[in-house]
């Protein structure tokens, strides 16, 4: 998907193998890899960059 920002909020849970995101805000950048389990929470507006690691599954849920 490359850097981009979603209308809605969005929980992003890794499900299989790892991910890396990298999550913008006027204040400062963070960055985080994803393990199977673990759970992104990324508020509307904001942009991100999703890093593909390798073969993987994960879920988004957005409201």
């Amino acid at each position: 998907y490359g850097r981009h920002k979603d209308t809605m909020d969005v929980i992003i849970v890794q499900m299989w193998n790892k991910v890396a995101y990298t999550v913008e805000s006027e204040t400062r950048h963070s960055s985080f890899t994803l393990s199977p389990g673990d759970a992104l929470y990324i508020k509307a507006g904001v942009y991100h960059t999703p890093i593909v690691l390798e073969e993987r599954a994960t879920m988004s849920f957005s409201w």
